[in-house]
């Protein structure tokens, strides 16, 4: 079965209506900290804007020549970028719970093996160098305050 709609229509509609609702919130940030946001979501806003006027220029031509679109992607394809997500949320869900670095460190072990690594001394390496570098350099040195759980 052939496309119909550019993905890029959808993508840029995402991106613009989380940029607009991410503006929005930028405007009640006081003083300078709110300066960068203002810059950037606007300019976020006009590049998605140009991907979707891209997918609408895109999906007429398909219209004109239905041989030219693609076959649509199988949803298995989806699959691998769902469940990132879907972990992704699980981890920001966890910070609060269960304290930033026990979140992390979860996370961290649980992406190592989703994405195929399956040494236990690489894991454990890792996850420990990259908890302890935030720690050293965070919480020690500039004394970074992180969010706190049952555990730490």
């Amino acid at each position: 079965m052939k496309k119909k709609i550019d993905d890029n229509i959808y993508v840029g509609t995402m991106c613009l209506i989380a940029s607009v609702y991410f503006y929005n919130m930028s405007l009640s940030f006081r003083g300078s900290a709110g300066l960068m946001p203002r810059f950037l979501f606007p300019l976020i806003m006009i590049l998605s804007g140009l991907m979707i006027l891209n997918g609408i220029g895109t999906s007429l031509k398909w219209r004109k020549n239905p041989e030219s679109a693609p076959d649509r992607v199988p949803p298995s394809t989806y699959l691998m970028p769902v469940l990132y997500c879907v972990i992704t949320f699980t981890y920001l869900f966890a910070i609060p719970r269960l304290g930033f670095f026990v979140s992390t460190g979860l996370l961290m072990v649980g992406s190592i093996i989703f994405l195929g690594m399956r040494s236990i001394k690489t894991i454990s390496i890792t996850t420990a160098g990259v908890l302890i570098f935030i720690y050293a350099v965070f919480v020690l040195q500039l004394s970074v305050r992180f969010p706190r759980g049952m555990f730490y």
